[in-house]
């Protein structure tokens, strides 16, 4: 069996969202920084056993608080939301109450999961700690990832595209 399933990336800017989204989709990692207009889609077929597959249709969405209540357009049909922060850079880590707050109550049957990004930076390994202990009832999962080394990038959507199969 083969289903589709939106997620949307969200987060402040320049946590990782679309570095995230590059090294799912494509392997890749590049250090130069450029911003989302907008939102920007990834597209990756992820097998979940020898029969079922999930095409996961990820929308990495421009970060910043100011934006995500405008364009409720591009979380629309949202089945998986992925929350992302920068865990050197505390205030993303504080941001993610404000997403979710914004979205909890409009789609409360989608999957959530925060990815403490940037865990390649070893110095800041108590800021993820503090994080995954603070959000721990929030999220289905939380999970360390590095969009820079690939630590855990794919392994956070096999765990979401497993969780759409269940």
């Amino acid at each position: 069996m083969r289903i589709s399933k939106k997620i949307c990336l969200l987060g402040d800017e320049s946590v990782g969202k679309s570095s995230i989204s590059t090294r799912f989709a494509d392997d890749q990692f590049s250090d130069k920084y450029k911003a989302t207009i907008g939102v920007k889609l990834f597209q990756k077929v992820i097998n979940t056993n020898k029969d079922d597959e999930v095409n996961l249709i990820v929308w990495d969405i421009q970060g910043g608080k100011e934006l995500i209540s405008s364009p409720q357009q591009y979380y629309r049909g949202a089945h998986g939301l992925i929350f992302v922060c920068d865990i050197s850079n505390n205030e993303s880590i504080e941001n993610i109450n404000y997403y979710y707050s914004i979205v909890k109550k409009k789609y409360p049957t989608a999957k959530k999961i925060l990815l403490l990004n940037k865990s390649d930076l070893t110095e800041y390994s108590s800021s993820a700690q503090h994080a995954a202990q603070k959000y721990k009832d929030m999220f289905d999962n939380i999970i360390n990832t590095s969009a820079k080394t690939g630590l855990g990038v794919v392994e956070a959507f096999k765990l979401l595209a497993q969780e759409f199969m269940t």
